[in-house]
């Protein structure tokens, strides 16, 4: 399976450039809702992932499938996913062309 990469120009020191994977940036999005307390990712099927990322016209695109506690505002809580992955992927990648689409698939029980 080949693996697609994502490369930047170092911009403060021109030694090299940076290339980073694009399993990089679905851990960093899997990771950055963690914390969050009503919103989880949903379990793959299959081969089919619950986080995807590719790159569209110069764009990093993140699809995140996930389940939203039952007794939380669908609207509050998938802006609130958009912001923190966003945000977590500018801070620890410093790319700032990034699209998060959130698919909600359904609700959980806590």
């Amino acid at each position: 399976m080949a693996t697609e990469y994502i490369v930047s120009k170092n911009r403060e020191n021109k030694y090299g450039i940076i290339g980073l994977s694009t399993a990089v940036f679905v851990l960093i999005a899997e990771n950055s809702i963690e914390e969050l307390p009503d919103v989880v990712v949903a379990p793959g099927s299959g081969l089919k992932k619950s986080v995807t990322c590719k790159v569209i016209n110069s764009n990093i695109v993140i699809n995140m499938n996930v389940l939203v506690d039952r007794s939380c505002n669908i609207n509050d809580i998938s802006s609130v996913v958009q912001q923190r992955v966003h945000d977590s992927i500018v801070q620890m990648t410093e790319f700032k062309d990034v699209i998060v689409n959130v698919n909600v698939l359904g609700f959980y029980y806590k």
